[in-house]
């Protein structure tokens, strides 16, 4: 995200909200520096606005950078999950809001959808936090997924978006792969990926793919699979091939 462009655009549009994930951005695996953090709340001062900061995957850093919310404590609600931490199966997220007023507001809203989260995955939580067994798994993950970006660094090369911490790669398509074309294609060989179409708006959709590190059983499977993907990328459609609609 471009500070100067969130500023054309809510100079334009006049948005009240704005959504993103500053850390392990899925699905780029970027995360912003401290100076970019300053200047997107500088934007969002300036124009009203407020901002939604997802924060699924901060966990997984030793050392994150400060959180939006740690940085504009009015302007900035923070939403953080154990699902892509712990757990999936928690199915817990924590928010952190910046005034009471917001704080009756959300609650409302959350007792209307689903009266209240389950009480047995809080319970289960807690005691992992109290014990420490939270902080075990955690590391043990963490361990996982930066052996899992060092097999997908070996296999895949260097010109992919990966972060080592992270649990994706954004896979970059050669020219004659378009990303939609390219996963149907890969998912005939059993390889099942995410095309760039998923995660676009509107406008041409860039030649990227999602991989998704963590699906895999184990770091054979993976690297069995990596090779697959390698292979999808390497091959190229027979002179003459033409699509017929």
């Amino acid at each position: 995200m471009m500070p100067g462009q969130l500023d054309q655009i809510c100079a334009e549009h006049h948005p009240r909200l704005l959504y993103c994930i500053p850390t392990i951005h899925n699905p780029t695996t970027a995360t912003m520096p401290l100076q970019r953090r300053m200047d997107i709340l500088k934007v969002a001062q300036h124009h009203h606005l407020h901002i939604i900061e997802d924060d699924p995957y901060s966990l997984l850093m030793d050392s994150p950078l400060p959180a939006l919310a740690a940085l504009d404590h009015g302007r900035v609600s923070y939403v953080a999950t154990l699902a892509k931490t712990l757990s999936p199966g928690l199915r817990t997220a924590y928010i952190a809001l910046p005034s009471a007023d917001m704080t009756r507001r959300v609650t409302a809203a959350i007792r209307a959808i689903a009266l209240t989260n389950a009480g047995l995955l809080s319970a289960l939580t807690a005691r992992w936090m109290q014990t420490e067994q939270a902080h075990t798994v955690l590391h043990a993950i963490r361990k996982e997924l930066r052996l899992r970006q060092a097999i997908a660094r070996k296999v895949l090369g260097e010109e992919h978006c990966m972060n080592p911490d992270g649990p994706h790669v954004w896979l970059k398509l050669p020219d004659w792969w378009g990303s939609a074309d390219f996963v149907a294609y890969a998912r005939r060989r059993g390889l099942a990926l995410v095309p760039s179409t998923v995660f676009t708006i509107s406008g041409e959709p860039p030649q990227r793919a999602r991989i998704a590190l963590g699906s895999a059983p184990d770091t054979s499977s993976l690297e069995e699979s990596l090779h697959g993907v390698l292979s999808v990328l390497q091959h190229k459609r027979s002179p003459g091939f033409a699509d017929i609609v």
